[in-house]
């Protein structure tokens, strides 16, 4: 069997009509925590999301879209519009609003779910000058930075991308301990100096190539894996923009086997990056 086989299910529209709507939170949480990484494939629901951000683009940037910034030359002034930009799609209250449907759309209980804030990220094509506040990341697994390990991850691309510049995941190393250095980074080492540390502890140590699994989504599409999937961007010729977003739900720590820490070494647990999905409160 194939890692793709044996680690990615594709859900769309009609398979979620199928479902029991009643039973679609255990079912999807199941699959998650065991391991398995879901595609959602071309959902009107999260083509919604697309047009939000695309449609506050054109608000932002007077007229210009999207795409200008996949071809554009980088310069200064660029630069820091777009990081400009990437605050406001933190702020945005019409994407949250996108995104917190999506979660009630396939029956998560808005009441106990959590959200961390959504992040535009931009990684450039080969040899070009990375645009905004999140730089290239190499393999990590989320849980590192924040001990939480009932998190779970969306990643959704605003245009079709290559296998090239796509997502990657290691998958066998779910239940597999990896070398990483979890134990010198810090997040207050990141936000003191963005541009030299990066967001997250990576791993330290090789791995065959052989196992890397893939994953090319189209817009319209929604990745959704477990936060302690060891996992990272391929560095490609062309340049790449998505959406992603983590959340947290209450009692899934007793309700589903989620997954352990398995060779983590910070550990400061950030329930402080989560807020309520309804009302904004703290996680607690």
């Amino acid at each position: 069997m194939t890692i793709e086989k044996q680690y990615l299910i594709e859900l769309d529209q009609k398979n979620l009509n199928q479902l029991n709507r009643n039973k679609t939170e255990d079912y999807i949480k199941e699959i998650i925590f065991s391991g398995k990484i879901i595609v959602f494939k071309d959902l009107f629901i999260i083509k919604k999301i697309i047009t939000c951000v695309e449609n506050l683009c054109l608000e932002y940037f007077n007229g210009k879209e999207l795409n200008f910034f996949l071809k554009k030359n980088i310069n200064s002034n660029l630069e820091k519009r777009f990081i400009d930009f990437q605050s406001e799609i933190k702020r945005s209250f019409r994407i949250k609003t996108k995104f917190r449907n999506f979660i009630k759309y396939l029956r998560f209980n808005e009441q106990e779910t959590f959200s961390d804030k959504i992040c535009l990220r931009f990684n450039p094509g080969e040899k070009k000058k990375n645009l905004g506040n999140l730089n290239f990341v190499n393999a990590h697994r989320d849980t590192w930075a924040s001990n939480l390990f009932e998190q779970i991850n969306w990643w959704l691309p605003l245009f079709d991308i290559k296998d090239t510049n796509s997502i990657f995941f290691y998958p066998n190393y779910y239940k597999k301990s990896i070398k990483n250095d979890s134990h010198i980074w810090t997040f207050e080492k990141y936000k003191s100096n963005k541009k030299k540390y990066i967001s997250t502890p990576i791993i330290t140590e090789h791995i065959n190539e052989k196992e890397k699994l893939i994953i090319k989504i189209n817009k319209g599409d929604i990745l959704c894996f477990s936060g302690h999937h060891l996992h990272g961007s391929n560095f490609g010729k062309l340049n790449r923009m998505n959406i992603e977003n983590r959340t947290i739900s209450l009692g899934d720590r007793k309700k589903y086997f989620i997954p352990e820490n398995l060779d983590g070494k910070y550990n400061v647990i950030q329930k402080r990056w989560f807020k309520n999905m309804n009302d904004d409160s703290n996680l607690t």
